[in-house]
């Protein structure tokens, strides 16, 4: 397998540090990792990720905007999509559940939980 582009947008500074710290010594990936939904849809253009990681509330854009937007501009199809929250499913989430076949995660509290995790999601054949 090649390296993977993973897109990860969250605005909190310390939660973009945990998934970099839990990824960098990954070399089957590259990470993009953006404050705003807008910066990743500026990125998107020139560069198409295998994954993205995304919280829902993030400022400016909710997580079901984004994906709206996203799914007028590119082809979804191939392109994983993972939501890292801190609360439980609420109800409304279920339009990124349903609609863009989103994966729900609860965020992890450890970088060995974090790794586990991104494991699961695209193979034990990174980190």
């Amino acid at each position: 397998m090649g390296r993977q582009l993973l897109f990860h947008i969250d605005d909190d500074e310390d939660d973009r540090r945990f998934f970099r710290d839990a990824t960098q010594d990954d070399v089957s990936v590259t990470v993009m990792s953006f404050e705003s939904f807008q910066d990743a849809l500026d990125a998107i253009r020139t560069s198409r990720p295998h994954r993205i990681y995304f919280d829902f509330w993030v400022p400016g854009m909710t997580a079901t905007q984004f994906l709206r937007v996203l799914s007028d501009e590119i082809d979804l199809s191939g392109i994983y999509l993972h939501l890292l929250s801190g609360t439980e499913v609420p109800p409304f989430f279920g339009e990124l559940l349903d609609r863009y076949g989103v994966s729900y995660h609860l965020k992890p509290n450890s970088i060995s939980d974090l790794r586990q995790l991104l494991r699961s999601t695209y193979g034990e054949e990174a980190f």
